[in-house]
């Protein structure tokens, strides 16, 4: 995603910029990519060292966008990917807490 251009399909189905669906769209990102992590390799679905791992992951790319043309760096984009990994967390572990599921461990 870091390689393509200018990736804002708002531009498609509006009239412009939206900050709120912007955070909407870094936060679903990575929401998803952390439940598919979640669920792919269960050693991450340990709180620490893992959640840091993935925060750290989501900074990095957030930062290597200052030095790739056509990107921009964004401290809100790097909350809202941030936003998204917790909010992934939260859901899996309210999932496995009514479930009373062990397999999520």
């Amino acid at each position: 995603m870091l390689l393509i251009p200018d990736f804002h399909p708002e531009r498609l189905y509006s009239n412009g910029y939206h900050r709120w669906l912007d955070v909407l769209q870094h936060s679903g990102y990575f929401f998803i990519f952390t439940l598919a992590v979640l669920w792919v390799f269960p050693s991450f679905r340990r709180f620490s060292p893992h959640y840091w791992l993935l925060i750290l992951l989501a900074v990095v790319l957030e930062t290597a966008q200052y030095w790739i043309p056509k990107r921009s760096f964004s401290l809100m984009d790097m909350c809202s990917n941030v936003l998204g990994i917790s909010a992934a967390y939260f859901c899996w572990w309210a999932v496995k807490k009514i479930t009373g599921n062990k397999r999520t461990e």
